[in-house]
């Protein structure tokens, strides 16, 4: 329940986030809701639906196959990341996106770790 009013208050907070275009910054109702239409508002009603789906469970004997769609929201992360970029380039802290960048990558690495170790587990339990 709290993960559907999470990313339904996202999406309402969307329409009130400007968004840089040509080196301007937008913030026009009309071009906020235009470019928010045209990007991530697909994906995120998507999200919403299927919380609501499993929370109703209307997805019986479906539903831990569905959560796993839900880790499409890590792509919503790339425009974050785009975000921290485009203020740490204002800044003149080109420095902080290399650290950044370093520490995505050690992160990367320690996810591709935790997989492979979650599968030699699996490996392990169902051959013993």
């Amino acid at each position: 329940a709290m993960s559907a009013a999470f990313w339904s208050l996202d999406i309402l907070m969307s329409f009130n986030t400007g968004f840089y275009h040509s080196h301007a910054l937008m913030m026009t109702r009309q071009a906020v809701a235009m470019h928010y239409f045209k990007s991530y508002l697909f994906w995120d009603v998507l999200m919403v639906w299927l919380d609501v789906l499993i929370l109703a469970e209307f997805l019986p004997g479906s539903g831990r196959a569905f959560r796993a769609l839900r880790l499409l929201r890590i792509a919503k992360l790339q425009r974050l990341n785009t975000t921290i970029d485009d203020y740490c380039a204002s800044f003149g802290a080109q420095w902080l996106i290399f650290v950044i960048a370093i520490l995505k990558q050690l992160a990367f690495i320690y996810l591709l770790a935790h997989v492979y170790a979650c599968a030699w587990y699996f490996l392990g339990r169902s051959f013993a």
